[in-house]
C-alpha cells in the first residue's frame, strides 16, 4: 500500500466530506492504491465459492480487489452487494464511508455496519448495485472462449502506462456468482494478440485505409493528386465540418487561414510568450495559396496527408457531469503529416492531430462504441466493407453538429501540432475552440508547465515550484493554469536543444529508487504526462509517435512507446520501465467491450448533502420512488480501477 505522501488517485474522484477532509485524505489514497493493485499486479485466482451468506462475503473481500455477490433477496437499491477493502494509511483514521463519482449521483460505499455493510469498522466498504446477470454470463462465456481459442497462457498487466507484469487469464466466475457466492469482479483483461488487432481497431495506418490508392473515395494524396478532394477522411473535409458554416457563418477557408496565421506573431499564453514561427508563410501558406489560385485556400488540396486514424477509448473519463456513471468514450483522432506543396512534395517534420471527444456517454453506449471497433476485426483490413464500417464509426464524431453543446457544434477537444518544420527547436502547440461560435485559438498545452520550472531545462529559472507540485498533488492530477498563485501551465512545449533525452525533473527531491520513500516514481509519471517528456526522454521517442516523414508508399512508422520498448529512467539511471501502449489500449478496448455495467439508483439529495458534510447516513440512501434500472446511472466496472491516463 502506498503512503498518502505519494498521492495515488483513481480517475474516479473520491470526494471526502468537507469537515473531515484532512482526516480522510489518506483513506482516499489508499483505496486508489488498492484499486490499482487489484487490476494490475494480482495474479490470484478466483477464490473458492463460499456459502452464499453475507458474512462469507464480508470475509472473502479480504483477498483484495472488487468483489460482488448476488443477493438471495434483492434490496430496493440493487440485486447485488459490491465490496472493496480499504486499509487506511498509517496514522490516518478510516472513514465510515467513501463517496465515489460526481455530486449529482455519487456511489457511496460504507463501512458503518448499516445497509449494504455487514460489519462496521472492518475496512470493508460495501454498497448495493444492480448487476445484469445476462451480461455477466456473456462476459464469462466470451472470456472462456478467448482463453480456449487462442490458448492464452498469460496477459500483460499495466500500472498506468507501464507494463507491470503478466498474469494467468481467469474468466469471470459466473457459475459461483449465480449461486450467491462472493467472486472477484476485477476488470476483464483477457485478450489475444490478434483479437482485435491493434492495426484494425486502435491505430489504423494501413495505406489501404489511409492512402489515396487504397481508398480513393475517402482520401486525397497531396503528393500525387490521387483520390477524392474533400473525401470523408481528408483534412479539408474535417476542417469544413469543424467550421460548420451553416451554423456559424464562418467560411472554412478563412477558418483554416486564421489558424495558420497564429504562427506569424508572438502569442501570449497564460502570461508566457510563445515565439512566432514566421516560416509558416514560406513553408505552407504561400505555396498553398499559389496552388489555390492566390485568393484563398482551396481546402480540397490541403497539403496534409493522412497518416493514421486512432481510437483513444482509453482516454475516457470514469464519470461524467451526469453523476456517478461511466462518462464519455474517450477520443477519436486523425493524424496528418504536413507536406510542402510543389513539384517535389517535400515531407515536412510536422504533424497536425485533430482530437475529438466522442459524444457518447453512459456505460451501455460506451460499451457499444467499443464493440463497434472490436467488430472491425472481423473484416479484411482495407476492404470496401472495412472502410465503410470505419467511416460509419468516425461519422458519429466528426460531422458537424455531433456535439451541439460544444463550440461550433463540433466534437473537437483540441487540435495539436508537433513540428520542427517551421523553426527550431521541436515544439508542440495546442489550439482550442473557446466560444460558442469561434475560430481556433492557441491555448496552454495540457499537463505541461512552462520550461522555466524544469530543473533539466537550460532555461530553468531556479524555481522549486515543480518540487512542491509533485509533493503536494496526487499522481495524474491536472496541471492547473496557476499553482500557488504563480502562472504554471505553459503556452507551448518546446524540446529545448532538440534533446532526445528531454525529461522533467526537480532540484530538491530524493529520486534514489533504493531509498524508501523516494519521489522518482511521482517525478516519472508527471514527466511522462507532459507533452515534451512523453515525446522525448521518458519514452526514448524521436519527437513523434507517428512519423510524418516515413517515405511515401510505406505506412507511417510508429514509436517504440507504442509498439514496445524498455527505457532506463532518465533522471536517476534506474529503474528500467517497459512501455507497449498499443497493447495497453488493446486490453482496455476488449475490457470495455466485454465489461459489465453496474446500475446505481439516484441517491436522496439530503443524503448527498450529509455525505459531503461528514454526517452519519441513514440505512436507506436512495431517492424514492426508485427509478427503473433502465433509468439509473450506470458505471463500467473497468472504471472503478481506471488510472489517470493523459492525452499523449
Amino acid at each position: 500500500m502506498r503512503s498518502a505522501r505519494h498521492g495515488v488517485r483513481e480517475t474516479n474522484e473520491l470526494f471526502q466530506p468537507r469537515r473531515r477532509r484532512a482526516r480522510w485524505a489518506g483513506a482516499a489514497a489508499a483505496v486508489g492504491a488498492l484499486a490499482l493493485a487489484g487490476c494490475t499486479g494480482d495474479d490470484e485466482a478466483v477464490p473458492e465459492a463460499p456459502p452464499a451468506t453475507a458474512e462469507a462475503g464480508q470475509a472473502a473481500t479480504a483477498s483484495g480487489g472488487l468483489m460482488i455477490q448476488l443477493l438471495a433477496k434483492p434490496d430496493i437499491a440493487g440485486n447485488a452487494r459490491v465490496t472493496l477493502r480499504n486499509e487506511p494509511a498509517p496514522g490516518v483514521d478510516p472513514p465510515p464511508y467513501l463517496v465515489v463519482g460526481q455530486t449529482e449521483n455519487p456511489i457511496i460505499l460504507r463501512d458503518d455496519g448499516i445497509g449494504a455493510d455487514v460489519k462496521a469498522g472492518d475496512h470493508v466498504y460495501s454498497g448495493f448495485a444492480n448487476a445484469d446477470q445476462s451480461a455477466l454470463a456473456t462476459r464469462s462465456r466470451n472470456e472462456s472462449a478467448l482463453i480456449s481459442e487462442f490458448k492464452i497462457q498469460s496477459v500483460p498487466t499495466f500500472s498506468g502506462r507501464t507494463v507491470s507484469g503478466n498474469v494467468a487469464p481467469v474468466a469471470f466466475d459466473f457459475a459461483s456468482f449465480s449461486k450467491g457466492a462472493v467472486v472477484r469482479f476485477d476488470p476483464s483483461i483477457i485478450f489475444a494478440p490478434a483479437s482485435p488487432a491493434a492495426n484494425k481497431s486502435l491505430l489504423i495506418n494501413d495505406l489501404n485505409v489511409v492512402g489515396a490508392t487504397g481508398d480513393p473515395s475517402r482520401v486525397w494524396d497531396p503528393c500525387t493528386g490521387a483520390g477524392t478532394r474533400m473525401g470523408a477522411f481528408t483534412f479539408g473535409k474535417l476542417m469544413t465540418e469543424m467550421a460548420n458554416q451553416p451554423l456559424t457563418g464562418i467560411n472554412p477557408s478563412t477558418f483554416v487561414m486564421q489558424w495558420l496565421q497564429t504562427w506569424q506573431a508572438n502569442q501570449t499564453i497564460n502570461t508566457f510568450t510563445v515565439t512566432a514561427r514566421p516560416n509558416i508563410a514560406t513553408q505552407i501558406i504561400n505555396p498553398w495559396l499559389a496552388a489555390s489560385g492566390g485568393a484563398s485556400l482551396d481546402l480540397g488540396i490541403a497539403p496534409l496527408r493522412l497518416l493514421a486514424i486512432v481510437n483513444r477509448l482509453d482516454l475516457r473519463t470514469g464519470s461524467s457531469h451526469y453523476g456517478g456513471s461511466t462518462g464519455n468514450a474517450g477520443e477519436l483522432r486523425f493524424v496528418f503529416g504536413v507536406v510542402k506543396p510543389g513539384r517535389t512534395c517535400q515531407l515536412l517534420p510536422m504533424t497536425v492531430i485533430l482530437e475529438y471527444g466522442v459524444p457518447i456517454q453512459g456505460c451501455p453506449p460506451v460499451k457499444s462504441w467499443a464493440q463497434q471497433w472490436v467488430n472491425l476485426n472481423s473484416l479484411a483490413l482495407g476492404s470496401a466493407a472495412y472502410n465503410t464500417a470505419l467511416q460509419a464509426i468516425t461519422d458519429q464524431v466528426v460531422l458537424r453538429n455531433k456535439a451541439p453543446g460544444k463550440p461550433n457544434g463540433s466534437a473537437l477537444d483540441q487540435l495539436r501540432t508537433n513540428e520542427i518544420a517551421l523553426a527550431s527547436p521541436w515544439e508542440l502547440r495546442q489550439f482550442n475552440l473557446l466560444s460558442p461560435i469561434d475560430f481556433l485559438h492557441e491555448a496552454p498545452v495540457a499537463q505541461t508547465p512552462d520550461i522555466r520550472f524544469n530543473a533539466h531545462d537550460p532555461f530553468w529559472s531556479g524555481s522549486t515550484l515543480l518540487d512542491t507540485f509533485i509533493t503536494t498533488t496526487p499522481i495524474g492530477a491536472t496541471v492547473p493554469l496557476s499553482f500557488l498563485g504563480v502562472p504554471f501551465l505553459g503556452g507551448a512545449a518546446p524540446v529545448t536543444g532538440n534533446d532526445l533525452g528531454y525529461f522533467w525533473t526537480t532540484s530538491t527531491l530524493d529520486l534514489d529508487p533504493t531509498h524508501s520513500p523516494n519521489w522518482n516514481d511521482n517525478r516519472q509519471q508527471f514527466s511522462l504526462n507532459t507533452c515534451n517528456g512523453c515525446h522525448a526522454g521518458e519514452t526514448r521517442t524521436v519527437f513523434t509517435h507517428i512519423s510524418p516523414t516515413t517515405p511515401l508508399g510505406s505506412p507511417a512508422a510508429l514509436s517504440g512507446f507504442l509498439t514496445g520498448i524498455t527505457v532506463t529512467d532518465p533522471a536517476f539511471g534506474a529503474p528500467t520501465r517497459t512501455f507497449h501502449d498499443l497493447a495497453r489500449r488493446q486490453a482496455d478496448l476488449v475490457g470495455v467491450a466485454n465489461g459489465a455495467c453496474l446500475a446505481f439508483p439516484r441517491l436522496d439529495a439530503e443524503v448527498v448533502k450529509r455525505a459531503f458534510e461528514g454526517d452519519p447516513l441513514p440505512e436507506v440512501l436512495v431517492a424514492q420512488p426508485v427509478a427503473p434500472v433502465s433509468e439509473q446511472g450506470t458505471f463500467l466496472v473497468e472504471d472503478f480501477f481506471k488510472t489517470q491516463i493523459q492525452t499523449h
